[in-house]
C-alpha cells in the first residue's frame, strides 16, 4: 500500500516518449504496408478516391477493408508524431540540429517513398509526410522563439501559421498529412501548459481533420495512448528513431517488387 501511495512510483507509471514512438512506428508501418502493397501493388491505385474505392470494395471486400483500416492507422501515426514533435521542440537543447535531422530524413526518404507508392524514382504528384513535419517544425520554432501575447510576437506566430498552412497546401501530401500535422501540432502546442486538457483538445483537432480526410475520424484513438504519457523521455535509440521510416519504405518496396 505504501508503494502505491509513493509519489515517485506514480511519476514513473505510464508510457515514455520512446514507448509512444514505438507505437507510432508500428502504426506507420501498417499504413505503409496497406498503401504500398495492397493499394498500389495489388489494386494499382495510389489513393482511395471515391469512385475507385467502390470498385475495389466490390472486387475484394476483405483486402479493401484491410487497406482502409491500415490507412486509418496512418492517420493515428500522424497524431502521434505531431505530439512527439511538440514535445521535442519544447525540450530540445539544440533546435537547429533537431531540425537538420528531420530535414535530412525527409530528403533521404523521398526516393524510397516514390518507389514504394508509385514505382518511380521521381514523382512530383506528392511528397513524403516527413516534409510535413519539417514545415510544422518551422512553425513551432516561431511559436517558441516569440512567446507571449505581444502584438509583434502574435503577428510573427500568425504569419508562421499561415505560411505552414499554405506550404502544406502547395506541397501535395496524400490524405492531407502535412496539413493535419499542422492542425494537431498547433492545438497541442496551444494547450502545452494545460496537460489535463491537451489530450482532449488534440482529439478534437483530429476529429476536425476528418473534414479534410475521412481517415482522421479514427485518429482520436491515438490520444488514448497519448493520455498515458508520463512526461519522461525513456531510453531512445536515435539511429532507430530517425532511420526507421526510410528503411521501412525500402523493405516494403523490395517486397512489392519481388512478390508482385
Amino acid at each position: 500500500m505504501e508503494r502505491l501511495n509513493d509519489r515517485r512510483v506514480v511519476e514513473h507509471s505510464g508510457i515514455t516518449a520512446n514507448g509512444i514512438r514505438k507505437w507510432g512506428m508500428f502504426l506507420l508501418a501498417a499504413s505503409v504496408v496497406g498503401r504500398a502493397l495492397i493499394q498500389f501493388r495489388m489494386f494499382g491505385i495510389n489513393s482511395f478516391a471515391d469512385d475507385k474505392l467502390l470498385d475495389v470494395v466490390n472486387n475484394n471486400m476483405i483486402l479493401a477493408t484491410a487497406a482502409i483500416v491500415m490507412q486509418a492507422c496512418g492517420a493515428c501515426a500522424v497524431c502521434i508524431y505531431a505530439f512527439l514533435l511538440v514535445e521535442g521542440i519544447r525540450n530540445t537543447s539544440n533546435i537547429k540540429m533537431y531540425f537538420l535531422r528531420i530535414l535530412g530524413i525527409a530528403v533521404i526518404s523521398e526516393i524510397p517513398y516514390n518507389l514504394a507508392f508509385s514505382g518511380k524514382l521521381l514523382n512530383f504528384s506528392s511528397c513524403n509526410p516527413m516534409f510535413g513535419l519539417v514545415i510544422c517544425m518551422l512553425m513551432l520554432w516561431f511559436y517558441k522563439a516569440f512567446p507571449g501575447y505581444k502584438l509583434q510576437n502574435v503577428l510573427y506566430k500568425l504569419a508562421a501559421t499561415v505560411g505552414a498552412i499554405m506550404w502544406c497546401s502547395i506541397l501535395v501530401f496524400d490524405e492531407r498529412e502535412g496539413l493535419c500535422t499542422v492542425v494537431v501540432a498547433l492545438t497541442l502546442w496551444a494547450f502545452q501548459k494545460k496537460p489535463q486538457f491537451r489530450v482532449y483538445a488534440g482529439a478534437m483537432a483530429a476529429i476536425l481533420c476528418g473534414i479534410i480526410s475521412p481517415f482522421y475520424m479514427i485518429a482520436p484513438v491515438a490520444f488514448l495512448l497519448l493520455h498515458s504519457y508520463n512526461g519522461e523521455k525513456g531510453e531512445p535509440n536515435t539511429m532507430l528513431n530517425y532511420l526507421s521510416y526510410p528503411v521501412m519504405l525500402i523493405v516494403v518496396t523490395l517486397i512489392g517488387v519481388i512478390v508482385f
